[in-house]
């Protein structure tokens, strides 16, 4: 089986980690494609952000659902299934940061020339992107949650729950450490 069906069996919440390359180059090659997407994506919601901010903001992301995944796996005596798990998490985000950022594009378009295809100046397509990446994140965090679940052999919810709790550790290690400069950045501030 592919790789890529595996990982979009991960998607469609039907196929493990278990199936998964383990080996050190797959992990960096999905960490690297990881960053370069997440750059990616801060530049279409947030075009103002510099790219080497945006990296930095997807290293966090990174480095900490990894050391939280291997912590949690650890704990559990599962620490062997850190790389199939950390493969599936990483892949599963890769497939659903494009279809995000294809997502935003095409809401983008949509918005900026509207239903009659007149030129739209007034619309603001990063903030018509919100149900986009709203639903998006939440597709995220269950199949994040589902492959942990997998992963510690747990109930499906705590899996979810686990999700939720590395994704808000996240937000606030982030604002923690950079959102001054995401702020000064974009104008935007940061909550």
């Amino acid at each position: 089986m592919s790789v890529l069906k595996v990982l979009i069996g991960i998607c469609a919440l039907r196929d493990g980690p278990e199936s998964l390359p383990t080996q050190t180059w797959f992990l960096a090659l999905l960490v690297a494609a990881n960053v370069v997407m997440a750059i990616l994506l801060y530049q279409a919601v947030l075009p103002d952000l510099p790219a080497a901010l945006a990296a930095n903001v997807a290293l966090i992301g990174v480095t900490t659902t990894g050391a939280l995944t291997w912590f949690a796996l650890y704990i559990r005596r599962l620490d062997a299934r850190f790389p199939a798990t950390f493969s599936a998490i990483l892949g599963t985000q890769l497939i659903i940061g494009i279809l995000m950022w294809a997502g935003i594009f095409a809401v983008g378009a949509f918005l900026e020339t509207g239903p009659s295809g007149d030129p739209n100046p007034a619309a603001d397509a990063a903030q018509g992107a919100v149900p986009i990446n709203v639903a998006f994140l939440i597709w995220a965090i269950a199949v994040a949650g589902f492959v942990l679940h997998r992963a510690l052999d747990c109930k499906l919810w705590m899996g979810i729950l686990l999700a939720l709790a590395i994704r808000a550790v996240i937000e606030i290690i982030t604002m923690a450490t950079l959102g001054p400069a995401i702020t000064a950045a974009t104008g935007a501030p940061v909550e």
